[in-house]
């Protein structure tokens, strides 16, 4: 898969955020943990920003991601919880890759 690495990093992140805090706190809490954690992989992101929709060649709108990861993967918390939700029933570890590959870039 073209982004596996990133996703397997992304993923690792969001792993020991979760062995840490556990469950329980505000999704802020868990994006600030999840900063801190891409930050010591050196996985570069940005936080909050705004990205325009496009279809068939218009502009549509905008919306807001909670993180970019290398300007190519779009993550948003509530995966951190599918994820966990995922694996805790015993899915093979590719079908979280696939929902974060679902949420990257298709908006042009």
């Amino acid at each position: 898969m073209q982004y596996e690495e990133i996703t397997h990093k992304i993923i690792g992140c969001a792993m020991r955020v979760h062995n840490v805090l556990g469950n329980g706190f505000q999704e802020v809490i868990y994006q600030r943990a999840l900063a801190i954690e891409m930050k010591k992989q050196n996985l570069p992101f940005q936080r909050e920003m705004e990205m325009t929709i496009y279809y068939d060649g218009f502009d549509i709108g905008t919306r807001r991601v909670d993180f970019f990861v290398e300007n190519k993967i779009i993550y948003h918390p509530w995966l951190l919880t599918v994820t966990f939700q995922i694996m805790s029933i015993g899915y093979n570890i590719d079908v979280v890759f696939r929902i974060f590959h679902f949420y990257q870039g298709g908006y042009h």
